[in-house]
């Protein structure tokens, strides 16, 4: 580490610098003796080295901090499967929860900043663009067969694309990587807003620049190549930003959508006078409480009428932060599905279940629920048992099997 300091002690661009990553070669966790030691490093390299930050040991659960000048944390958690789990991360980090520090033995005075050291979402570069001038894959195409079952293996996947029927769903290999990348932007989306709600996460690293070989989860290829998002990452990742804190973005024509509006101002001069303008259909406009430096406002519980569209579609619903001379300051857009009340199969009479939660679902989209089945009747059932081969051996109804998460 020494070495470390004397050959880049210089560079401006190094502003801390990191012993252990994620207890990567210590046992921290259950090794009392390593703790010591990296406490003692920690001192050491602080005196070597005064003017930066150290942190001591860069954590993943469930390793910790024993002395730091950043409390600083690695989450993933892919969104949307992992939303839930990202929003508890996210409470736990901001409300300095203990799992930053060893429960026996650290040091800490309570002030170092919290901060989201690695976080991302998986991404997908276009196997062409990374082609050299002479069409030649990179040399790492034909590593990665041995990983995962051959899931990290570049070479081919066109073929494979093709092989699967891909084509289909996406049109084009182009097309599958570009709804990746969009998939990739709205998971960075979320979980950059659910930070930037909370004032007291002092800020994140994001897991990474640029893509590194298999792992596809940077903001750029390895060759530099943008995404599809670069000119929209501007609305999460700038001084200050929109945040909505949604429940749903699907709605029943007509119905009311709620949501909690924060405008979080990280840096630069003092701004009064704004108003937000909130449009979906119709337009809502809000006042703006003076936003200082560093500070996160909270403009409460909004309601907006979801606008009556006869067919299912998508629209955006667009927030636009003015000041108080009209110029842009930020902007945000969520995509809001909006769906017809009552909408249901022309073709279907009734619909019956023998789960009540079932039947209840079916009669809140619009379907004919009776009491018992009739041979009109499309059966939904979530499970196979011997009454069912029975009904079906007679051929009196219409039966359909589904998975239970389809519903629920």
């Amino acid at each position: 580490m020494k070495g470390i300091v004397d050959r880049d002690g210089n560079h401006p661009s190094i502003i801390c610098w990191t012993i252990v990553n994620e207890n990567w070669g210590v046992d921290l966790v259950h090794d009392p003796d390593h703790r010591e030691w990296l406490k003692d490093a920690f001192a050491w390299l602080k005196s070597y080295d005064p003017g930066r930050l150290v942190v001591d040991n860069s954590p993943l659960a469930p390793s910790f901090h024993v002395q730091t000048d950043i409390a600083d944390y690695h989450f993933y958690a892919a969104f949307p499967d992992n939303r839930r789990a990202w929003d508890r991360f996210v409470d736990k980090l901001a409300s300095r929860s203990a799992m930053l520090f060893a429960p026996n033995g650290s040091v800490q005075s309570g002030n170092e900043p919290l901060v989201c050291s690695e976080f991302g979402n998986w991404g997908l570069p276009d196997p062409e663009a990374l082609r050299d001038p002479e069409g030649r894959e990179p040399w790492w195409f034909e590593t990665g067969h041995d990983w995962g079952e051959g899931v990290m293996h570049a070479h081919g996947v066109e073929n494979r694309f093709a092989d699967w029927s891909l084509g289909r769903v996406f049109g084009s290999l182009k097309g599958f990587v570009e709804a990746v990348q969009w998939q990739q932007f709205r998971a960075l989306k979320y979980e950059i807003e659910a930070m930037r709600r909370k004032s007291a996460i002092a800020g994140y690293v994001i897991t990474e620049f640029t893509d590194a070989h298999w792992e596809s989860n940077g903001l750029l290829d390895m060759r530099r190549n943008r995404r599809v998002f670069h000119d929209m990452f501007r609305t999460v990742n700038a001084d200050t930003v929109i945040v909505p804190q949604w429940d749903r973005l699907s709605y029943w024509s007509g119905e009311t959508a709620r949501m909690t509006i924060f405008v979080a101002h990280g840096a630069g001069a003092h701004i009064s006078g704004a108003r937000l303008e909130i449009e979906l259909g119709t337009t809502l406009n809000l006042a703006i409480p003076d936003l200082i430096a560093g500070t996160v406002v909270s403009l409460g519980r909004t309601e907006l009428q979801v606008p009556n569209e006869p067919e299912a579609s998508r629209e955006p619903l667009q927030f636009s932060l003015k000041a108080s001379d009209g110029s842009v300051i930020a902007t945000n857009t969520l995509e809001v599905a909006i769906y017809p009340r009552h909408y249901r199969s022309p073709a279907v009479a009734e619909v019956w279940s023998s789960d009540p939660k079932w039947r209840n679902r079916f009669a809140a989209l619009g379907y004919r629920v009776p009491t018992s089945p009739s041979l009109e009747s499309v059966r939904v059932e979530g499970r196979h048992n011997d009454e069912i081969d029975a009904r079906m051996s007679g051929a009196a109804d219409v039966w359909c099997s589904c998975l239970r998460a389809s519903l629920t």
